[in-house]
């Protein structure tokens, strides 16, 4: 099951017309992420909660060609990340199976936590890696052989040692009878505390897998700009630009993109399809959606851009999410 229902409140105003799992990233959908990573990894069903803009996320599944079988599951009223598993039940059979966030994208593959799992026989395992000094988000503690013992939210940098979770979840079909039907429930807020008080079988594997959560403005920023950093191949544009730009690698720029003479563009910046970016004007450690205008010697540093926005010739942008009108600092 991919979640895919929610309001994606953090990325606003980028996600103020489309659903988080529509937003693209390196200039693709983020539920074409969630999805390859499933079918590289032996899954051939999936179900897809929606919500919140539901014509984005079905659009941007209709964008690409899977072999997977999806199913859509429609809730009128947001049931969070338990009651919309309840809510899809019918498409789980008796064997194990797998939830994701459709924010989160992970390198790593299913064998291993899913060996896991099964040798401890597990309810329910969450994929985990150990924390950050950096990490703002909540910790989970595990005691011997990777037994949870403890799962608290909200957290803030520098809390100290843990695990934090990385939006998978591994299941056996008995979790389900631990939900609710048609009511708000939450997995890790909800359920999991009563399973652990009963001391039935949560366990946490860790994994040293890349893993980025891109679910807020400032986590999507610095998960493409990780990702362009990365050591290997630089990402290759589809449309070179041309002899007359300073192109500062690492740089990722989709198709049909116009840019002005002495324009630089780059480091770390990825362009989507049809952007164009005027004569003297900067882009640098920003990402800019499909469509975007950027006039004549303005400049564009540590933002995101949405799709068909204008910035200003000789306007200056840093450290800010804009769609159309809509300007949120970055936080």
């Amino acid at each position: 099951m991919v979640l895919a229902a929610g309001l994606g409140t953090r990325l606003l105003p980028l996600t103020r017309e489309i659903a988080k799992p529509a937003v693209p990233f390196f200039n693709r959908p983020l539920i074409h992420h969630c999805l390859e990573w499933l079918e590289r990894n032996g899954i051939d069903e999936v179900v897809v909660n929606l919500h919140y803009r539901p014509r984005s996320v079905i659009s941007a599944i209709e964008e690409g060609s899977w072999p997977l079988k999806i199913h859509l599951s429609y809730e009128p009223d947001l049931l969070g990340t338990a009651g919309g598993l309840k809510k899809a039940e019918e498409h789980f059979g008796d064997e194990t199976f797998v939830m994701i966030n459709s924010d989160s994208l992970f390198e790593g593959d299913l064998a291993a936590p899913l060996s896991f799992h099964r040798e401890r026989g597990a309810m329910a395992t969450m994929v985990l890696r150990e924390r950050l000094p950096e990490d703002p988000y909540g910790t989970v503690r595990i005691g011997e052989e990777g037994r949870i013992i403890a799962i608290r939210g909200g957290g803030a940098p520098g809390e100290g040692k843990g695990y934090v979770f990385t939006g998978i979840h591994l299941f056996q079909p008995e979790i389900l009878d631990w939900i609710p039907r048609g009511c708000l429930c939450e997995i890790n807020r909800d359920v999991y505390p009563r399973l652990i008080g009963e001391g039935l079988g949560i366990w946490g594997f860790v994994t040293g897998a890349f893993w980025a959560e891109v679910g807020s403005r400032r986590t999507y920023l610095t998960a493409h700009m990780e990702v362009l950093n990365r050591e290997g191949p630089e990402p290759r544009s589809t449309s070179p630009l041309s002899d007359h730009v300073e192109e500062v690698a690492p740089v990722l720029a989709g198709r049909d993109c116009r840019v002005g003479e002495g324009a630089r563009v780059g480091p770390r910046a990825v362009v989507g399809e049809d952007c164009q970016i005027g004569e003297g004007a900067v882009v640098e450690d920003s990402v800019l959606w499909n469509g975007v205008r950027i006039g004549p010697g303005a400049r564009v540093r540590g933002s995101i851009v949405g799709h068909r926005t204008t910035i200003e010739a000789g306007t200056s942008v840093e450290g800010m999410a804009v769609s159309g009108r809509e300007r949120v600092r970055i936080d």
